[in-house]
């Protein structure tokens, strides 16, 4: 005869889960997720490069300008290689 297992009684219960498919609910959420995004590439040491790549291949306008948005201010290494560091740097 099977035995049926149950979960122990808890005070805790599970979170709903987010519906990903409201536009409301991502509005709510992308922020802090572009702010964890870029903290774990300074943290990690990756690359801008391979960021724009985890991201989707997205043009290195948008990346830094996303960029920009997250943290409130352009990275050290955000403008790095860049031809507006290069352009500025030959005045």
């Amino acid at each position: 005869m099977p035995v049926t297992q149950t979960y122990p009684a808890s005070r805790y219960e599970v979170a709903p889960l987010i519906d990903l498919s409201d536009r409301t609910e991502r509005e709510r959420l992308s922020a802090d997720a572009v702010r964890a995004f870029f903290n774990i590439m300074v943290h990690w040491k990756i690359r801008d490069d391979d960021a724009r790549r985890l991201l989707g291949g997205m043009s290195n306008g948008a990346y830094y300008a996303l960029n920009k948005g997250a943290t409130g201010h352009s990275t050290r290494t955000s403008f790095a290689g860049s031809p507006i560091s290069s352009a500025s740097s030959r005045r």
